[in-house]
Order: structure tokens, then C-alpha cells, then sequence
């Protein structure tokens, strides 16, 4: 029996069934969909602890079965799925910062997403972003009560002109999406690659495997340097928009949305930071934490950056903290 366990064929297919029954299940959840990401966490553990070869396997097998189901999907899942089990094991071997560890998994699932992208759009016969503008043009075409609805709450509280038709809220709609999908890739290829990494590193760390220590949450911050990076790529990029350089409103929002989402979670840590010394019970700060990064995103972001210059969770500390 033990021999069965241990064996990493058997693993690898009985890994892949379970995989695939969670990601077929997840897809057909709303607004779960996208957990289907996290049936990567196995196949990584797997290749870490046993060679990638079996981790290949097993992918190969989720290919062929969800493959019946929807080609495209397969497709997806094998391209994302491939990335994380060369980065994580990678950056646990090397041993890695924190921050590199985080920089390496979300490169490589940012190329994977591109990847998936081009592959779907030489499928279609048409590239994929014109695939969805031309379908939101479609969808804002018909007469729709929802948007009907939408345009009067807009109009009545004068966010939009009350002329504006709904293929014209449409087009806003579209020109709005194209300045932010950068920016909306990359911070979804940090928070796949970053939180493979950190599922999977604490789940060999079960297994006794050797993996690097990285600080709690609470007392994660960014380099330092970075504030003042950001700040120079922010400013040349809205010199560039300012000047009329093609597609530099587009660098400036992106560099902007990515600006508000690292240091707003730099923000949410000394939030979990000042938790962690009350007596609130651990649900309700969980409850908390995730109200306040779900509705307080711009004071965090501040919060973040006054940390990162000032270092307020240093004050207060012995130095044995310090250190």
C-alpha cells in the first residue's frame, strides 16, 4: 500500500482526476470561475516534491479530459498551469526573496497569459481584443432594460450627459477597457503567480521540504528604491501623455492602477499589522481586512506609501523587532 502511495505515475493521474474534476466544477460557478487558477497549487507541489516530469503528466492528462469539454479552456488551463510548475520550483530552489519570488511567478504568468491570448486569437481568425470590443458593440446595440437603467442612474447623477445613447455609453465603455487592460493582465498575472507561490510553499513546507522563509503578512514591504522608480515611470509616462506620444496613456495607467494596487496592499499589511496587537477576534479582522481593501483602496494606498518612506511600523519597537 505504501508503495502505491509513494509511486508518482499513480500520483500524477490521481492528482489530474481530482484537478480536473475541481476545475470542470469551478468554471460553471460564477464569480468562482476564476479559482480554477488555484488547481495549479497541486500539480506545483507535485512537481517540486517528484520532477516535473510527473507534474507534466498529470497536466497532460487535465489537457486530454477537460479537452471533451471545451478545447478552449484546455488550452488555458495547459499554458498557465505549464508556467507555474518551471517558475515556483525554480524560486524555491533558488531560494529567492520574497520579492523576487513574487517578481518571477507573476513574469511567467504574465507570458503565459500573452501566450493564451495569441493562441486564442490565431484560433478565432481574429484577434481576441477585437473579438470582445466588437461583441460589446453588439451587446450595447440591443435594447437592454439593465442598461437602460444603468444610463438613467449615470445621467440623473450627472456623471454622464443626458443625450448620451447607449451605443455611445458603450464606446466610453470600451475606450475605458482598452486604456486598463494592461494594467487589469498585469496585476492578475501578480495575484495568480504570487498566490500559487505562497500556497504552494506553505504546503511543502508540510511535506518537510526545504523551502525559504519569507516574513508574515503583516510585515511585508516593498524594497527600497521602489517608491522613488514608480514615481520616475509615472511622471515620464504622463510627460509622454502630456506631449502626445501614441500609447502613453495607456503606460500612464497602467503604471498608475499598478502604483495603487502594490502600495495598497503594502497599506492592508499595517492594517493587519495594528489588528494583530488588539483583541478583535481573528474572523472579524479577516472580515475587516478584506471590507478595507475591497472599499478603502486609496487611503491604503497612501498608508502604504507613508510606510514605505517613514517606516511607521518600525516606531514603537524594540530592537530585537528592528531586527
Amino acid at each position: 500500500m505504501k508503495e502505491t502511495k509513494e509511486n508518482p505515475i499513480l500520483q500524477s493521474i490521481f492528482i489530474a482526476i481530482i484537478c480536473t474534476l475541481g476545475i470542470v466544477g469551478l468554471s460553471f460557478i460564477p464569480f468562482l470561475n476564476f479559482l480554477v487558477l488555484l488547481c495549479s497549487v497541486p500539480i506545483v507541489v507535485l512537481a517540486r516534491r517528484k520532477g516535473q516530469i510527473f507534474a507534466l503528466l498529470s497536466l497532460a492528462i487535465i489537457g486530454i479530459l477537460i479537452g471533451f469539454v471545451n478545447i478552449y479552456l484546455s488550452l488555458f488551463i495547459i499554458i498557465t498551469y505549464a508556467s507555474m510548475i518551471i517558475a515556483v520550483p525554480y524560486v524555491i530552489d533558488k531560494r529567492l526573496d520574497l520579492t523576487d519570488s513574487l517578481a518571477v511567478c507573476a513574469g511567467a504568468a504574465l507570458i503565459s497569459i500573452v501566450i493564451v491570448l495569441k493562441v486564442l486569437s490565431l484560433m478565432m481568425g481574429q484577434d481576441i481584443f477585437t473579438y470582445t470590443w466588437d461583441f460589446m458593440r453588439k451587446f450595447f446595440s440591443t435594447d437592454r432594460e439593465v442598461i437602460s437603467n444603468l444610463l438613467e442612474i449615470y445621467k440623473s447623477i450627472g456623471i454622464l450627459d443626458n443625450t448620451i445613447t447607449s451605443m455611445q455609453f458603450g464606446e466610453l465603455v470600451i475606450d475605458q477597457l482598452k486604456l486598463l487592460t494592461p494594467s487589469i493582465l498585469v496585476i492578475s498575472a501578480i495575484i495568480y503567480g504570487g498566490s500559487v507561490f505562497l500556497l504552494s510553499r506553505k504546503i511543502l513546507k508540510r511535506y518537510n521540504v526545504d523551502v525559504q522563509e519569507i516574513p508574515e503578512f503583516s510585515l511585508w514591504k516593498l524594497p527600497r528604491g521602489t517608491t522613488r522608480g514608480f514615481i520616475v515611470i509615472f511622471l515620464l509616462s504622463t510627460l509622454g501623455n502630456r506631449i502626445g506620444l501614441k500609447n502613453f496613456d495607456v503606460v500612464s495607467a497602467t503604471v498608475s492602477m499598478l502604483f495603487t494596487f502594490i502600495f495598497s496592499v503594502q497599506g492592508l499589511a499595517i492594517l493587519t499589522f495594528i489588528l494583530n496587537r488588539t483583541r478583535i477576534p481573528k474572523p472579524l479582522q479577516y472580515i475587516i481586512i478584506v471590507l478595507s481593501f475591497l472599499l478603502l483602496k486609496t487611503p491604503l494606498t497612501f498608508i502604504g506609501i507613508f510606510d514605505q518612506i517613514f517606516n511607521i511600523r518600525g516606531i514603537g519597537r524594540g530592537p530585537k523587532e528592528k531586527a
